[in-house]
């Protein structure tokens, strides 16, 4: 990769973005720093300006980003890939992307169907596409302070920061995403139950599978016949791990385990977030070793 400093064009383009993205206000400009132009990607840095960095990470044409910090400051580095059109499209997430659709068909084969411009699950199901850890911004910036707060060495510190942004690089790739039922809101009881954590969500589905229903069908303001379709959708799986195999693309049962021993706890140390780190890689590496389909979303 050769990064070359932003041409007057480059940076007229990166302006109109940021503000079909309604992101330019009366802030401190953005400092755009180099690109790429073999393969198009943007690198520009922001600093302190978290609604700022959020509103740009939220969207598709985001590659990855990073938390740089100093003694002086912390920056956040973003890697954009603009359209090769003049249009933008920001209806679209990352995890609903065609690179993303792909991926899913990949890893379902012919049970993954469209109709209408929506994706079914053996035909009944209706999926959509989810970020199954969430490193994004906000989590990322709490991972940080139980870090910057723990007694580790500074070297270990800044060992610990590499590797969550060694995550933040992942968050938006297809090994980082699973399926979704939308019947029944599930997507709302896993941002609802552990604050969209992976790990928590496969507790609870374990739950669920135990008998213990209460938590995903008999939670919050959902409609009574909501309840019941959430639970036909689940019970159509034979259990955790019958889901965690055809929606999440997670075969090892140890794993599944794991995630369930893990979604047990809160994540209010250093260890923990370690744990969790470990986690995140141990499903992709999963992930990255199965390719259930060849050619199949060619």
């Amino acid at each position: 990769m050769s990064k070359v400093e932003l041409t007057k064009e480059d940076k007229k383009r990166l302006d109109k973005f940021l503000s079909a993205a309604a992101i330019y206000g009366k802030t401190t400009p953005i400092e755009y720093t180099s690109c790429d132009k073999e393969s198009g990607k943007y690198y520009i840095e922001i600093n302190n300006q978290s609604n700022k960095v959020k509103k740009i990470i939220k969207y598709i044409y985001t590659e990855y980003y990073q938390i740089l910090s100093t003694e002086s400051k912390e920056t956040t580095l973003i890697c954009l890939s603009l359209p090769e059109s003049e249009e933008f499209d920001f209806a679209c997430d990352h995890d609903r992307s065609v690179k993303a659709w792909r991926y899913y068909q990949n890893m379902c084969g012919t049970s993954l169907t469209s109709e209408n411009s929506a994706y079914y699950y053996n035909e009944t199901i209706e999926v959509n596409g989810d970020v199954s850890f969430n490193f994004g911004y906000d989590s990322h910036k709490y991972f940080r302070s139980i870090v910057r707060n723990s007694n580790l060495s500074d070297n270990e510190k800044q060992n610990t920061y590499d590797l969550l942004n060694c995550c933040a690089l992942h968050n938006y790739e297809p090994i980082n995403f699973s399926l979704m039922p939308v019947t029944g809101n599930l997507q709302a009881a896993k941002q609802k139950f552990g604050n969209d954590r992976f790990d928590t969500f496969i507790y609870t589905l374990d739950l669920f599978y135990n008998g213990g229903e209460l938590p995903l069908c008999q939670g919050g303001n959902m409609a009574v016949e909501n309840r019941r379709i959430l639970r036909d959708t689940l019970n159509s799986f034979d259990d955790v791990y019958d889901f965690c195999e055809k929606l999440c693309f997670i075969q090892n049962k140890y794993l599944v385990n794991k995630l369930i021993q893990s979604g047990k706890k809160p994540i209010l140390e250093i260890d923990r977030v370690n744990e969790y780190i470990d986690l995140a890689i141990l499903v992709w590496t999963e992930r990255s070793r199965q390719t259930r389909f060849p050619g199949s979303n060619e």
